[in-house]
C-alpha cells in the first residue's frame, strides 16, 4: 500500500473532486451523471466527483494506492466503487478554494473505492 494523501480537506457544497492537475473547469453534474450510487461519480473521463456528508467544513481524507482490494469494508458505513481511467499521474484533490497534489502510481485504469462513515451525522449538523 502507498499513501498518496492523508489530511484534512476543506469542503463546500458537500463535495470533493479528483481531477488532472491543470484542469481549469469540469462540469460536476456530468461527472456524476448516470451514477446510481450518488456518492462517487466517474462519468467524465479522468475525473472523480465525490459527495461528503458535511456541507461546509473540514473532512479527513486518505487516498491510498493498493495492489488488490482491501480485505474488509466492516469499518465503513458507506462503500461504493467506480472505474477510472487516467492519462496522467499528476492530479489534484480539491474543493472550491482548497486543493492538494496527488501523484498517481501510473496512467491507466483504476478501480476506485470511496468509503465513508458519519455522513448522515455530518449532513444533519450539530
Amino acid at each position: 500500500m502507498r499513501v498518496l494523501f492523508d489530511g484534512e480537506m476543506q469542503v463546500q457544497y458537500a463535495f470533493l473532486h479528483l481531477l488532472p492537475w491543470n484542469t481549469e473547469y469540469y462540469e460536476l453534474i456530468s461527472a456524476r451523471g448516470g451514477q446510481a450510487n450518488g456518492l462517487c461519480g466517474a462519468a467524465q473521463p479522468g475525473v472523480l466527483a465525490m459527495a461528503t456528508g458535511l456541507h461546509t467544513g473540514s473532512v479527513p481524507v486518505r487516498v491510498e494506492a493498493l495492489d488488490r482490494a482491501p480485505s474488509s469494508v466492516a469499518d465503513w458505513e458507506e462503500v461504493v466503487e467506480v472505474s477510472l481511467i487516467v492519462g496522467t499521474t499528476q492530479y489534484c484533490l480539491a474543493a472550491f478554494d482548497s486543493g492538494a497534489e496527488v501523484t498517481l502510481p501510473a496512467p491507466g485504469g483504476y478501480r476506485v473505492r470511496w468509503s465513508a462513515t458519519g455522513m448522515q451525522e455530518a449532513c444533519e449538523g450539530p
